[in-house]
């Protein structure tokens, strides 16, 4: 029986360990999602900014018309 004890740690070690490996996992995926997000609202800002400044542009070049 004592043969056995250290595989048993060993393959209970390695349960506990592949648990942990998909928390960190899905914890990551979560971050991940949260960044495209961000960057997609980002993206988002940054169209309407350079639409804004496109007709900005257009008025201010008809005032010096």
């Amino acid at each position: 029986m004592t043969k056995k004890s250290p595989f048993i740690f060993l393959v209970l070690f390695a349960i506990f360990q592949s648990c942990d490996d998909k928390e960190k996992n899905q914890q990551l995926t979560d971050r991940e999602n949260v960044l495209l997000e961000k960057e997609k609202l980002f993206a988002k800002k940054e169209s309407e900014y350079q639409s804004l400044i496109k007709l900005r542009d257009s008025i201010f070049s008809k005032k010096i018309l």
